[in-house]
């Protein structure tokens, strides 16, 4: 499997899910890492349709990390959609505290895939 970044920390991997090309982010993101998921999630916005994130195997987000997602939805062509899947629900929480869930391109679902 090619991987997209990978720095002791964080391996993002594209990967199929339920038969959407998938971004598999595993491990940690932090402030000095972030810009690895950025150029990650660059490269799948270059491609059609929405972006899928897998963050079933995420250990932990930082801010920063949280940030830049919100910030890869708001590039997004307004028909389409940053998918976020299996977010923690605290990370939910958090999103929601600081109103990044409002980005119209961001969608997030939970472990349980409920958005």
């Amino acid at each position: 499997m090619n991987t997209l970044y990978h720095d002791g920390l964080v391996r993002i991997v594209p990967a199929y899910q339920a038969g959407h090309r998938t971004i598999r982010v595993t491990g940690t993101i932090d402030q000095s890492n972030a810009h690895g998921l950025a150029a990650a999630l660059q490269a799948a916005a270059d491609r059609h349709g929405d972006v899928h994130v897998d963050l079933s195997e995420l250990e932990f987000i930082d801010v920063a990390g949280l940030r830049t997602l919100t910030l890869a939805a708001g590039r997004l062509d307004p028909a389409r959609r940053l998918r976020l899947l299996h977010l923690a629900p605290m990370l939910r929480d958090i999103m929601h505290l600081v109103g990044w869930d409002r980005e119209p391109q961001l969608v997030l679902t939970t472990e349980a895939g409920r958005p």
